[in-house]
């Protein structure tokens, strides 16, 4: 049971601290703006990227901290190039066309699911169509490297490898795709529970794989997409 909660707080460090990070910056901006909300609305949607970049840096530290306490390597969780059954190259195919797929799928489906769970059962909802021209290659940083790796590592490597042992397979993918849903906060309720399907989505690709390269680069393909079209002012998230 101890192994589990220090598993479920591991899950649940990304979230809080990217919270705190949040919290620490529009603080700056409040003394430095006067209290201005507008300025300090468009100053953090131009940090966030950048503020996500420091977020999963600290967090792929704590995660190395986590597994060298428990006796465990990145290899132990899905990072290995050369594993049974696992063919590099192949993996990247799947993981390159899995990640068009859901983007589509979100993008066809999911959005629509979230604007009818909007009218029909309202929650909050930040706006997350800013213009990130000006920021799109730390985006791009933010996006396909820190999350291809460090989410992928934390929320499918090590959530369902050390859940897996204690609660079965199922239910391992079902909770570490809700804390994944959960570091999603900041883009309203009902994108985080788009999240938590992708998630799962990019869970069940590294159960099948059992290894991390697939799912990784669905992620970061995935990704790619938004931010790409977002850049050149094409809303897909809503």
């Amino acid at each position: 049971m101890f192994a589990i909660i220090k598993t479920l707080l591991m899950l649940l460090v990304p979230a809080v601290f990217l919270k705190l990070l949040v919290f620490i910056i529009a603080t700056y901006l409040s003394i430095k703006t006067k209290y201005d909300s507008v300025a300090i609305g468009r100053r953090i949607n131009y940090w966030i990227s950048y503020i996500l970049i420091v977020n999963h840096a600290v967090l792929f530290v704590v995660l190395l901290i986590f597994l060298q306490a428990k006796g465990l390597s990145l290899r132990s969780i899905g990072w290995s190039f050369i594993a049974e059954k696992n063919i590099l190259w192949l993996d990247i195919i799947i993981g390159v066309v899995f990640g068009v797929v859901l983007f589509y799928f979100e993008h066809l489906i999911l959005v629509r699911l979230r604007r009818a769970a909007q009218r029909a059962f309202g929650g909050y909802r930040l706006h997350s169509d800013e213009d990130i021209r000006q920021t799109w290659f730390s985006w791009l940083i933010a996006g396909t490297v820190f999350a291809g790796i460090v989410e992928e590592s934390i929320y499918r490597g090590y959530a369902i490898t050390q859940l897996s042992s204690s609660m079965g397979t199922a239910w391992a993918l079902v909770i570490s795709s809700i804390f994944f849903g959960l570091l999603h906060w900041g883009q309203g309720l009902w994108s985080m529970v788009s999240a938590m399907i992708l998630g799962a989505c990019y869970g069940g690709l590294f159960i099948w794989r059992q290894a991390l390269i697939a799912p990784a680069i669905a992620h970061a393909v995935y990704n790619f997409i938004i931010i790409m079209k977002q850049s050149k002012g094409t809303s897909v998230l809503r």
